[in-house]
């Protein structure tokens, strides 16, 4: 598990630069894609510290991303603690609880 773990932060750090040059929106739809697939994968195990551990990570890098965005300096605690960041759309996976969209099946 610490193995699957250390690559899944791996492939986060990838996707999620600081510097990017895309839109809070865009940076929080390329996050779900990656962690929903983990998160589904280990649902049925007893991962919550896992999730936890997933979800403080993702959280920070977020602030940071949105911190370094607005030409701020430090963490960006203070601007965008987490209820801020989920109210924004960040997906909380804390509880190994996910909401997922709604499927809209045109025709029927």
């Amino acid at each position: 598990m610490k193995q699957s773990q250390q690559s899944i932060r791996n492939r986060l750090k990838y996707l999620t630069c600081r510097r990017a040059p895309i839109k809070p929106q865009a940076f929080i739809e390329q996050i779900k894609l990656v962690v929903l697939g983990w998160v589904n994968y280990f649902k049925h195990t007893n991962a919550s510290e896992a999730f936890v551990r997933l979800q403080d990570f993702i959280n920070n890098r977020f602030r940071r991303y949105l911190t370094h965005r607005r030409k701020g300096r430090g963490c960006g605690w203070q601007s965008y603690p987490n209820s801020k960041l989920y109210t924004m759309g960040m997906l909380y996976i804390g509880s190994g609880m996910i909401k997922y969209p709604e499927r809209v099946v045109q025709g029927l």
